[in-house]
């Protein structure tokens, strides 16, 4: 992956709420989902365009977690 470039854009205050409850419930930053939900779109939408490596998936994630707890 690149240079993270900042984005700035506004959600509705339903799914803000939805974003930060989904974020507590997996122990991840906000801007993790967002940017973990902006990836499964891409590789859904656009397969070609789909990165290959690096970036752990939500259930990655949330079983590194549970290992350190």
């Amino acid at each position: 992956m690149g240079k993270s470039i900042r984005t700035t854009f506004s959600l509705p205050s339903e799914q803000h709420g939805e974003l930060l409850r989904i974020a507590e419930d997996s122990h991840v930053s906000t801007a993790w989902v967002v940017r973990e939900a902006v990836r499964l779109y891409l590789a859904e939408r656009y397969p070609l365009l789909q990165e290959t490596g690096k970036e752990q998936t939500m259930g990655e994630t949330e079983q590194s977690a549970k290992k350190r707890r």
